[in-house]
C-alpha cells in the first residue's frame, strides 16, 4: 500500500468516527485476534489498527412456493408481495423456507 493509500484509509476511518460511526481497534488476546469497539480512539496508527465497525449481517428469508406447474420457486419476502398476481394460484410451503445472512452487496439500505 502506498503512503497515499494508507493516508486515505486512515482518513476514512477518522471521518467515520467524526460522523458518529463506531470504530474498532484490533487486539490480540489468548492467541486470538479480535476487534473491539472503542469510544475514544487515540489514533496511534503505529501501535494500533483501526477500522469502521462492519454492519451486522441481515437475515433474509427466501419464501418457498409451488407454482401452477408443480415447480418450487424461492422469493424474498418483498418480491412475493410485489408479484401478488403471479402467486395467486401458487401454494406457499413455509416448511421449505430458507434463511441466510445477506452480504453487504445483497442488502438494499
Amino acid at each position: 500500500m502506498t503512503p497515499q493509500e494508507t493516508a486515505r484509509m486512515r482518513a476514512e476511518v477518522m471521518i467515520a468516527f467524526a460522523e458518529g460511526k463506531t470504530i474498532q481497534s484490533m487486539r490480540f488476546a489468548n492467541n486470538v485476534i479480535e476487534w473491539i469497539d472503542i469510544q475514544e480512539p487515540v489514533w496511534d496508527w503505529i501501535r494500533f489498527d483501526y477500522r469502521i465497525k462492519p454492519a451486522e449481517p441481515k437475515q433474509v428469508t427466501l419464501e418457498a412456493w409451488i407454482d401452477s406447474q408443480g415447480e418450487m420457486r424461492l422469493f424474498t419476502t418483498c418480491s412475493v408481495y410485489i408479484e401478488q398476481k403471479l402467486v395467486a394460484n401458487w401454494t406457499r410451503v413455509r416448511a421449505l423456507d430458507l434463511e441466510y445472512e445477506a452480504t453487504e452487496y445483497e442488502v438494499n439500505e
